[in-house]
């Protein structure tokens, strides 16, 4: 019975349309995000690498689920995959938030001291990158766009270290 909610259509796949302008925008926050990555830090000693790259994250998630949500409103329908792997990243999120509720210390479960791995925060938003990938890269299109974006930007880095190794 519940497995049913859960079940894909085996029906013929239909031509996606790519969706709203905000689905547009919010697609392009996630690809230049993942442009960005490798370039992104925070030029201030109080904070850590792995700071700057889960606060990228937590905007650029939060960014673009902002327009998603936005372009649901302008369509008026809310269209979500019925897929066992979305159930799985719910679940894991409940675990996650029943956890940091009955941990002895909430504060350092719920959200640690800064974005540490492990918090439910952080799982939380690493969960809204992952829908928002299941719902904005259904289309060819756009799953090439994000590739080759962080083909590109991969490139770029090993262009400038081979520079910096090379010219000394």
């Amino acid at each position: 019975m519940i497995f049913d909610l859960f079940k894909q259509s085996t029906a013929a796949p239909a031509a996606k349309s790519e969706g709203t302008r905000f689905d547009t925008i919010a697609a392009f926050v996630i690809i230049a995000g993942a442009f960005l990555l490798p370039f992104f830090f925070i030029p201030f000693s109080s904070f850590s690498l792995p700071f700057a790259k889960m606060l990228r994250l937590a905007v650029m998630g939060i960014v673009a689920i902002i327009f998603w949500l936005i372009g649901r409103l302008q369509d008026g329908i809310v269209q979500i995959p019925k897929s066992i792997l979305l159930a799985a990243l719910l679940s894991l999120v409940a675990v996650f938030l029943a956890s940091a509720i009955f941990s002895p210390s909430f504060q350092a479960s719920f959200s640690g001291l800064s974005y540490e791995l492990g918090t439910f925060v952080s799982i939380l938003f690493f969960a809204l990158a992952a829908f928002l990938g299941m719902i904005l890269f259904e289309s060819r299109g756009r799953l090439f766009a994000l590739y080759i974006a962080t083909i590109a930007s991969f490139l770029v880095v090993f262009v400038l270290q081979a520079a910096n190794i090379f010219a000394g």
